[in-house]
């Protein structure tokens, strides 16, 4: 069910700008943001205002900038070394919540954009959940909540600005160490997109391999194009581990001496585990292990056979 902004009406002989945080009473100083005048004449202008919480407001109070206060009626008085009128997007109000959305009074002349994440916390402190911008206003925006319960947030519950989530991410990764004294090898160039609530898919366009050797045995794995699903966790965050399954095509080969060989061709399904480091900035870092499996050769009686976990880095530049 939608919860009911109050419109309260401004009248002023002052020509003021859209988006102006005004102050209704000298007591209470309950926060509004100035809407379009939508009425003139040659002695007065009457703007509309909207107000966050369900409060009563009468004919004739006070109505404020910036901390002076004088006068009578609803004359709205302006300093002239007063602040700038837009205040930083990093902190914001909930003006009102529709099931799964969720409206907040920072807009485009705030700075706010597309996959802006904002934490929800009420008066005492309590996290409620986290919202994602989607409909950029001048001074509102609206974003789609998922996570939290829908039924918990209220007008007048504060956001903070968590950072921007980053759909797509290209750049370069490469091998690090495996088990068992395998040589690890490959890398290529790495596809990177990050949807809604921390899942995500990332692609590779190369190849991970490596042999293992035994005097005149020799094993090969090569693991190619390797698709991971996954999901972060504690999403978004400097630090944000992962988890997921990988699903790649495969070549084995086995060979005794120099002439005799096997190979076996196929497709696996992988579990992976990393960490993605700096995920709301331009750069981000991922340290990924996958446990690789390989499937059993037989060669002159002898059977080949491996496991263990394989470790890359990568960098990405994401937008």
């Amino acid at each position: 069910m939608a919860r009911k902004i109050l419109i309260v009406t401004l009248e002023t002989t002052l020509k003021l700008p859209t988006g102006l945080v005004v102050y209704i009473g000298e007591e209470r100083k309950i926060s509004a943001i100035l809407k379009d005048n939508y009425k003139s004449s040659e002695t007065s202008l009457v703007y509309e205002a909207t107000v966050a919480k369900q409060v009563d407001i009468a004919e004739g109070e006070k109505v404020f900038v910036e901390g002076e206060i004088k006068g009578k009626g609803a004359d709205v008085y302006i300093k002239l070394d007063r602040r700038a009128v837009f205040l930083p997007k990093t902190e914001g109000q909930v003006l009102a919540s529709y099931g799964s959305q969720v409206h907040i009074d920072r807009g485009s002349l705030h700075e706010v954009r597309e996959r802006d994440i904002y934490a929800i916390y009420d008066s005492s402190g309590r996290y409620k959940g986290k919202t994602e911008m989607s409909g950029i206003g001048d001074n509102q925006s609206i974003g789609q909540l998922y996570t939290g319960a829908k039924k918990e947030v209220e007008p007048g519950d504060t956001v903070k600005f968590l950072g921007q989530r980053k759909f797509f991410g290209l750049g370069v990764a490469a091998a690090a160490v495996v088990v068992q004294d395998q040589t690890p090898s490959g890398g290529g160039l790495l596809f990177w997109w990050t949807f809604p609530n921390g899942w995500g898919i990332n692609w590779l366009w190369g190849t991970w391999f490596f042999e293992h050797f035994e005097t005149d045995n020799r094993y090969i794995f090569n693991v190619n194009m390797p698709t991971v699903f996954r999901k972060n966790f504690f999403y978004p965050n400097w630090i944000s581990p992962y988890a997921g399954v990988c699903i790649a095509s495969y070549i084995s080969w086995a060979y005794v001496g120099i002439m005799d060989s096997t190979s076996a061709y196929g497709a696996g399904i992988y579990p992976v585990l990393g960490v993605e480091l700096f995920q709301t900035q331009l750069f981000h870092v991922h340290l990924e292990g996958i446990y690789l499996t390989t499937p059993e050769l037989t060669l002159q009686e002898r059977k080949f056979q491996y496991g263990g976990w394989g470790y890359s880095m990568a960098v990405t530049t994401n937008w």
